[in-house]
């Protein structure tokens, strides 16, 4: 078992040391963390404090970096093999399972606390700045360090049972989802109800103590004293190890059933019932619009689920609204739209980029370019009709959203004006699926975190260029809007002459 586990390690870290988009990653994050340095200094001319505004910023920036890291990371260390149909000669060569999930893991996961250990020398520049202590630097490095683990173990328990990496990432974005809401939701709800010495409000309490968002915000607070290995980073670490586990356990029964990406260039990706009832269907005049909305956005199946998620979206942001005492321009139903409006663009936004990634990585995996440059049609043709049928798949997100702009046409008008930056956070979301079409281009999997980390950082860049250099306000911030507007066009006439060149390889 040892010398299977010592190969596969080998083999990822030498992988990680020979690509270039992972030493890209890491010098992005250093990146961001000067952004982080460069605006805290700026900001402590007029506020103070600049240690703990440049450290708050590094850690926040760590949190949101190993979220997206994970997503693209851990949660295909398993399934990348099933796609390849390597898993079972991994089985058949003698390594254990336990072998495969050691080696496979345990790479990555030391590829991700070097990324956090590399840069703590460099943070405790904020100790000497003033404003935070050498212990609040360990703690939230600790804290970090046991998110991670914490991700690690999620992702690889969604890697093993899922099908795919796809659904492996999605399996790894709602627990994300839901270990960061639930804790938030508990203690909202232990300030509201009040309660004194009881058993709800300790498990509230206790519950609400597990994020690491609430320990870093509790760290982050002047006067802090308590220990370094809180309950956050106790219970992550544990729920990691435990996730582990249950992956190795049912390693045997998942292995044995075959990827559905694997299995997709000869027939469908969908279950037997399922791909029966679309065999009986007469195909569209337009067959590639057809087969997109049928096998990427997954046909009438989860269009009803899509219309029934976005409807309940709105009642889950009232109540999320309330809970926190969402204040916003306009009456009490217009703020709760307007609310609405911002998380359904988010999720509009997050949905198409991962149609874009996946209608270019589907041709490019299955080695189908060639063929499909070879038709009577233009590769600008083909590749939008690709694009149609899977955006109908997400009609109904559109349509709700279009009834809400109706609703909220106050909102709408108030966040469009052009002396308000609008514009400029609705560009950036537009930003995201042409930017995961394109690194759809290059990596196999993680496009769409990569996009989302991209966008992230150059909005902070604009941010710091647009106050301290021009000085920029308002308005004038929709200028870079515009500018980006100009980059989205140039990224669809960039993504079709890479797919030509990429055929021409084939």
């Amino acid at each position: 078992m040892f010398t299977g586990v010592t190969a596969l390690l080998a083999r990822s870290l030498r992988s990680d040391a020979r690509s270039l988009l992972n030493h890209t990653s890491r010098v992005g994050l250093m990146v961001a963390i000067y952004i982080a340095l460069v605006c805290s200094l700026q900001v402590a001319i007029r506020f103070g404090a600049p240690g703990m505004r440049f450290f708050k910023a590094s850690v926040y920036l760590n949190v949101i970096f190993m979220s997206l890291l994970g997503i693209g990371f851990f949660s295909t260390t398993i399934s990348e093999e099933k796609e390849e149909e390597t898993l079972g000669l991994m089985t058949m060569a003698g390594i254990s399972p336990l072998g495969i999930l050691l080696g496979k893991l345990g790479g990555r996961l030391v590829q991700a606390m070097l990324l956090i250990l590399v840069q703590y020398p460099f943070t405790l520049l904020a100790v000497t700045m003033g404003g935070v202590t050498h212990s609040q630097v360990q703690a939230a490095y600790i804290s970090l360090i046991g998110f991670t683990l914490l991700i690690a173990g999620v992702g690889v328990l969604c890697s093993t049972l899922a099908s795919s990496s796809r659904a492996a990432g999605t399996s790894l974005v709602v627990v994300l989802g839901l270990y960061v809401i639930i804790p938030f939701v508990c203690q909202a709800l232990l300030g509201r109800i009040g309660l004194q010495r009881s058993i709800y409000a300790f498990v509230l309490q206790k519950t609400a103590m597990m994020s690491v968002f609430l320990q870093i915000e509790g760290i982050l607070t002047s006067g802090w004293a308590d220990s370094l290995w809180s309950l956050q980073v106790i219970t992550n670490a544990l729920a990691g190890l435990v996730c582990f586990l249950i992956a190795w356990g049912c390693f045997g029964v998942a292995s044995m059933s075959s990827s559905r990406e694997a299995s997709s260039t000869s027939n469908a990706r969908v279950g037997t019932g399922n791909r029966r009832s679309i065999e009986l269907r007469r195909v569209w005049g337009n067959p590639f619009m057809w087969k997109e909305y049928h096998f990427v956005a997954g046909g009438q199946r989860m269009w009803y689920l899509r219309l029934v998620a976005y409807a309940v979206l709105f009642p889950v942001t009232w109540v999320a609204c309330s809970l926190w005492g969402f204040r916003g321009w306009g009456s009490d139903f217009t703020q709760r739209i307007g609310a609405y409006l911002f998380f359904s663009l988010c999720a509009l936004s997050w949905e198409a980029s991962l149609i874009a990634a996946r209608c270019l990585q589907d041709e490019i995996r299955g080695q189908t370019l060639a063929s499909l440059v070879m038709l009577p049609q233009s590769t600008t043709q083909i590749f939008y009709s690709k694009l149609c049928g899977a955006l109908l798949g997400i009609l109904p997100g559109i349509a709700l959203f279009l009834i809400a702009c109706f609703l909220g046409f106050e909102n709408v008008s108030g966040f469009l004006r052009p002396r308000d930056p609008g514009l400029f956070i609705l560009v950036h979301l537009l930003l995201v699926p042409h930017l995961s079409a394109v690194y759809a281009l290059w990596v196999r999997w993680g496009a769409v975190p990569l996009a989302i980390g991209t966008m992230v950082g150059l909005f902070a860049i604009w941010i710091v260029i647009g106050e301290m250099v021009f000085r920029f306000r308002d308005a004038q911030f929709n200028l870079i809007a515009v500018f980006l507007v100009f980059v989205c066009v140039g990224l669809h006439i960039f993504v079709n002459s890479q797919i030509r060149l990429i055929a021409q390889r084939e």
